[in-house]
């Protein structure tokens, strides 16, 4: 099957490239992509499209492993924190538990 492609465009060139989400978001990916390349246009003496695009790729690529660390360690955050609450109401299980126990 086809996935589904949709026509942008890059650093001036028109690609076709999977959507992401909303058309949109698409637009918003695209123009990133546009603004971080003009970033290194901008700071570079020579134009090297093909750099600009390494660099683009890479920077993008860092900031995604940077969020997934960042994702990970709130997860695990929330983890800790739901084991925390589990081992508490299992306490205040055995205490009304331990109170409502009638001598046998």
């Amino acid at each position: 099957m086809t996935r589904p492609t949709v026509e942008v465009r890059i650093a001036g060139l028109t690609l076709r490239v999977a959507p992401c989400g909303t058309h949109e978001q698409t637009a918003a990916i695209v123009e990133a992509v546009n603004a971080r390349l003009k970033q290194f246009e901008a700071a570079s003496t020579k134009v090297n499209t093909q750099a600009f695009a390494l660099q683009a790729a890479y920077e993008f690529a860092k900031e995604l492993a940077e969020l997934q660390d960042r994702i990970a360690a709130e997860e695990q955050t929330v983890r800790d924190a739901v084991n925390g609450l589990v081992q508490r109401i299992e306490a205040i299980r055995r205490e009304i538990e331990d109170s409502t126990e009638t001598p046998g």
